[in-house]
């Protein structure tokens, strides 16, 4: 065999909604493969040592201590333990009305299979409390029911702390938005959007990039130069009092971001657009 593994089965009492019917530590040789397999039941896992990958779905997931991963009912799945720095995982196979409903608030499904828990001594604790109840099979199971919900509601808790926490990321970031669309043209920095937040300002940059896959910097100077863009069309306007007018501090500095970004300096663009203007509106006249 390339793993060693302590399984134990668990007896199923009448009427239960939740059922563990086995629970299990396993130290994993380096490079032992499971799979690909099929469980007819949900079954968690949860990595105590060393490294390894999780296939599910066409995906694959690089996990280490204080991570773990759901293998979801009848989908087909294989994990491989590393060569070098091979995982051990304590596992669970869980069934029942519950089970779902357990699954769910977890923050797990078909979609997302892979969570952090936390590595505390308190959840350590859970994990070696499991297992001796399984050595000693005192309760019928209802100790290892117990433990293994405690141990759940700290998936739970992690699960409703990001959501909180992506919430509030999600109106910092609506936030954020708002007050450039407002503020723009008046000189703001990036300090000044954080402070008006209430946030710091690397904060503020992890939000952008976790929502909008920019940064407020980039973002706030693409803001401006679309709105130079839309006053360009309006002839009597200088590049000048353009620049001003959407918060840079003068040409040369309108110029050095636009032409980056637009390919040309604004005097060529602005040129390109009006006589695309003109084009169309002579277009326009034609059809009469």
């Amino acid at each position: 065999m390339s793993y060693d593994t302590e399984r134990y089965d668990i007896e199923k009492l009448p009427n239960q909604s939740l059922a563990v019917i086995q629970w299990g530590v396993t130290r994993n040789h380096p490079g032992h493969k499971c799979g690909p397999l099929v469980y007819q039941h949900y079954a968690i896992h949860f990595v105590t040592k060393g490294k390894g990958v999780y296939q599910i779905n066409g995906k694959s997931y690089s996990l280490s201590r204080g991570q773990g991963f759901l293998i979801p009912q009848n989908i087909s799945n294989i994990y491989t333990a590393d060569e070098t720095d091979p995982w051990e995982y304590h596992y669970a196979t869980f069934y029942g009305p519950d089970a779902d409903s357990l699954v769910h608030h977890a923050g797990l499904d078909d979609q997302h299979v892979v969570f952090s828990y936390p590595t505390s001594p308190h959840t350590l604790l859970l994990l070696d409390q499991i297992m001796t109840c399984c050595r000693e099979n005192k309760a019928k199971g209802y100790d290892i029911i117990g433990y293994f919900l405690l141990l759940m509601s700290k998936l739970v808790q992690c699960h409703e702390s990001e959501k909180k926490e992506t919430y509030q990321a999600s109106q910092y970031l609506a936030k954020a938005i708002s007050y450039i669309e407002d503020h723009y043209p008046y000189g703001i920095s990036i300090n000044d959007i954080a402070r008006f937040i209430g946030i710091d300002r690397s904060y503020l940059y992890r939000i952008f990039k976790s929502g909008l896959n920019v940064s407020p910097t980039r973002y706030l100077s693409d803001y401006r130069l679309k709105k130079a863009v839309e006053m360009m069309e309006k002839e009597s306007l200088s590049l000048h009092e353009i620049a001003l007018s959407v918060g840079f501090y003068d040409v040369s500095h309108f110029s050095r971001a636009f032409t980056p970004h637009y390919g040309m300096q604004p005097g060529a663009y602005r040129k390109m657009l009006l006589k695309s203007t003109d084009e169309g509106e002579k277009r326009s006249w034609n059809t009469y």
